[in-house]
């Protein structure tokens, strides 16, 4: 009952078979993290990705919680230093609104973010530096980040932007924004702003309108396009 390319899960070896090629590959996730999550009742220890995020937190934060593959449908509350990582950015889609952590650091890395309008949404003033690395996002009517007051940064690499119209980035404070190697922005009704330090570099694309403000110092440079 191993074989499929759906993969299984024992005793926190993910094993993957390929049928047609008659082999059977084993990833020991607990060299990754002991926080794994599976919706999947009886596959992990975790079935909301919220509960890992709770428990890594309690036992002291610097930690990754690894999702494996599915659709998950939740309105996350993150915490400084409790990182996120999917299977890839194909099979690991989480719907919902999110809130970052106010201050530290917070990575995500191969995931699909999705919302009916913002992915990362807080008011506060925020200090947080926030990377999202071989992502794909889709805001159908708001921001990928809607962070007006945030004095912290934002790295967007090799991101992918499937959303309808989503400004990408809301700043009207000093937040740091650089974007590299990514599709960012798409449609016409929301606006991105920026007015900290920003650059904009290495084949970035950006597709809806782009309000630099005057209290902005930045650089754009490389192969960038504005559709």
């Amino acid at each position: 009952n191993l074989l499929g390319n759906s993969g299984s899960f024992l005793n926190g070896i993910e094993f993957t078979g390929t049928p047609g090629s008659n082999t059977l590959t084993a990833k020991d996730l607990r060299n990754m993290t002991i926080y794994v999550v599976d919706a999947t009742v009886g596959e992990t220890e975790y079935q909301t990705i919220q509960s890992a995020l709770d428990a890594a937190n309690t036992a002291g934060g610097n930690a990754l919680v690894y999702i494996r593959p599915g659709t998950y449908t939740e309105d996350l509350t993150l915490y400084d230093s409790v990182h996120l990582e999917g299977t890839n950015e194909q099979e690991t889609i989480i719907i919902g609104i999110h809130v970052p952590p106010a201050t530290g650091k917070f990575n995500a890395f191969r995931i699909t973010f999705q919302s009916t309008t913002h992915i990362f949404d807080s008011a506060v003033v925020g200090t947080t530096d926030m990377i999202i690395e071989d992502c794909s996002v889709n805001a159908n009517n708001g921001y990928t980040f809607n962070i007006p007051n945030w004095t912290g940064s934002v790295i967007a690499d090799y991101v992918r932007d499937i959303g309808t119209d989503d400004g990408f980035f809301n700043n009207s404070s000093t937040c740091q924004f650089f974007g590299f190697n990514s599709s960012i922005g798409s449609g016409t009704l929301n606006s991105m702003t920026i007015s900290g330090s920003f650059e904009l570099n290495d084949l970035i694309k950006v597709g809806c309108p782009v309000h630099i403000r005057s209290t902005a110092t930045g650089i754009i440079k490389g192969s960038l396009r504005s559709e």
